[in-house]
C-alpha cells in the first residue's frame, strides 16, 4: 500500500491508532514515518478518524513515545550556531552563539518563561526597575539574533503587588524557543533536566544565579529552586558538582503564600571562592549585580 506497510501490517498500524488510541504524531515517531504517510495508510484502510474531543479523551502519551518525541526535539551545536532538529525537519536560528545561547538558557532557568502559543515559543523575562543594566546587558548581548525587541517597561501583577513595574524583554517566537521549551516543560510547568542542565557552560550559570542567586548573611552563594521538587533539585546539584567540580547542599525552608516547601543550594565558604572564581567575571561586567558577589 505505502512505504510504511513494507516493514509493518496494516492491522498493526490500525491497532495503534483505534486499539491503542495513538495520535497521528505518534505513531509517526515510533515507525520512523511521517504524519501524512499513516494518515494516507489509514485512508487506505477505511479508518475513519477521531474528532478533537475524542482523541484527548482518556489518552495518555507512552514513556516508548514520550522519550522519541523528546530526542527529535533534541538540540545539537553545527557549524558555530545552534541548530534545532524538531520532527525530522531543520530549522536555523538567526546566528545564536554559543555565548548568546548560554544567556537564553540562563534566563530560562532563571526569571524567565517560554511561552507556548500555537507552533512556536517566545521567551519573556523582566526585572526590577533598579536592575535596567542587567536586562540592556542581556539585550545587547542578544540583539544580534534578530529574534528579541528592545526591553521596555511594563505594569502588571506580581505576588503581591496589583501595579508592579518592571523592565521586560520578549522574543518573537521561533523554533528555536520551542526545542528548549520542549526540554524544560513537562505538563505546563518548568521540570529540571539533564539534557538541558549539562549545556550549562559558565556563562549560563552566572546568569541563572544573577537571576535567583543572592548572598546569605554569611556572604555565602544560595540558588534559590523555590517550586522545584527535591529530586530535580538533587540532580541539578549533582550535575554542577560533575560539571564544574562544585560541592552545593541542598536547604529546605517552608515558605510563600501558601506555606510549601521551598529548596536552595547553598555552599560554605570556603567553596564558594571555587564558585565566584567561575562566574564572577560575568556578574562582574554589570554594576548594578555587584552586590551578588563578596
Amino acid at each position: 500500500m505505502r512505504d510504511v506497510l513494507k516493514s509493518h501490517s496494516p492491522d498493526y498500524i490500525a491497532e495503534l491508532y483505534k486499539g491503542q488510541r495513538k495520535t497521528l504524531k505518534e505513531i509517526a515517531l515510533l515507525l520512523d514515518s511521517s504524519v501524512p504517510s499513516i494518515k494516507r495508510v489509514l485512508e487506505d484502510l477505511g479508518v475513519s478518524r477521531r474528532s478533537n474531543s475524542e482523541a484527548q479523551r482518556g489518552h495518555k502519551v507512552s514513556e516508548e513515545t514520550r522519550a522519541k518525541m523528546s530526542s527529535s526535539r533534541s538540540l545539537a551545536w553545527g557549524g558555530g550556531n545552534y541548530r534545532l532538529n524538531w520532527m525530522g525537519g531543520k530549522y536555523r536560528s538567526p546566528e545564536v552563539s554559543l555565548k548568546q545561547h548560554q544567556i537564553v538558557l540562563g534566563t530560562t532557568l532563571g526569571d524567565g518563561h517560554l511561552s507556548l502559543k500555537g507552533v512556536n515559543a517566545q521567551m519573556i523575562t523582566s526585572c526590577k526597575m533598579p536592575d535596567k543594566q542587567y536586562i540592556d546587558w542581556k539585550f545587547k548581548e542578544v540583539e544580534s539574533t534578530g529574534l528579541f525587541r528592545p526591553p521596555f517597561s511594563h505594569i502588571g501583577k506580581s505576588f503581591r503587588v496589583d501595579n508592579y513595574e518592571s523592565w521586560r524583554l520578549e522574543s518573537r517566537r521561533h523554533p528555536y524557543f520551542t526545542g528548549i521549551h520542549s526540554l524544560l516543560y513537562y505538563q505546563g510547568r518548568k521540570k529540571l533536566t539533564k539534557p538541558l542542565l549539562e549545556q550549562l557552560e559558565p556563562l549560563g550559570l552566572a546568569v541563572w544565579y544573577m537571576d535567583d542567586g543572592n548572598l546569605s548573611h554569611q556572604r555565602t552563594p544560595r540558588i534559590s529552586l523555590a517550586g522545584f521538587p527535591e529530586e530535580e533539585v538533587a540532580l541539578t546539584r549533582d550535575i554542577l558538582g560533575e560539571k564544574f567540580g562544585l560541592n552545593f547542599r541542598l536547604s529546605k525552608s517552608i515558605g510563600g503564600i501558601l506555606h510549601r516547601e521551598r529548596w536552595t543550594l547553598r555552599m560554605n565558604s570556603k567553596e564558594s571562592h571555587e564558585f565566584f572564581h567561575l562566574i564572577g567575571e560575568y556578574i562582574s561586567e554589570i554594576p548594578c549585580m555587584s552586590r551578588k558577589i563578596p
